[in-house]
């Protein structure tokens, strides 16, 4: 089920963060839409880690990961689970989206036509091959 998906731009910053603003406007659009039971699952065992995880204070994201997690905490049900990029296609595509996007947020009602073939395969539970090497 196609359900408001979205990419950003939010311009120059590490990996982690762009993972985290991607929890954060998640998350935002859950809460909006009155979600109450939700599973978050992320490609970042980093960011899955600092968010189930007690934050020191002297954590560079300290601030951050603490709000992250108030939100979480609310009255509704969330899980945070990181599973690999192969397995959540649609999510990869729009990651890569964000990046050719003007600053800012953008959100599809229904599929771009560039990741159509990736909503059918994560929906029949296609998992594409790792490549390592």
């Amino acid at each position: 089920m196609w359900v408001k998906r979205f990419a950003a731009n939010i311009g120059y910053g590490q990996v982690l963060d762009v993972v985290l603003w991607g929890i954060y406007y998640g998350l935002n659009f859950a809460w909006d839409m009155g979600c109450n039971d939700v599973v978050l699952e992320s490609d970042s065992a980093v960011a899955v880690h600092l968010l189930n995880k007690a934050v020191d204070a002297l954590h560079p994201l300290a601030t951050l990961l603490w709000g992250y997690q108030d939100y979480i905490k609310k009255c509704w049900g969330c899980s945070i689970y990181h599973v690999y990029r192969e397995c959540n296609m649609v999510a990869n595509r729009l990651a890569n989206l964000g990046s050719c996007l003007d600053l800012g947020l953008c959100t599809f009602q229904v599929p771009p036509d560039s990741i159509r073939s990736s909503v059918v395969d994560d929906l029949r539970g296609l998992c594409r091959h790792r490549a390592v090497g």
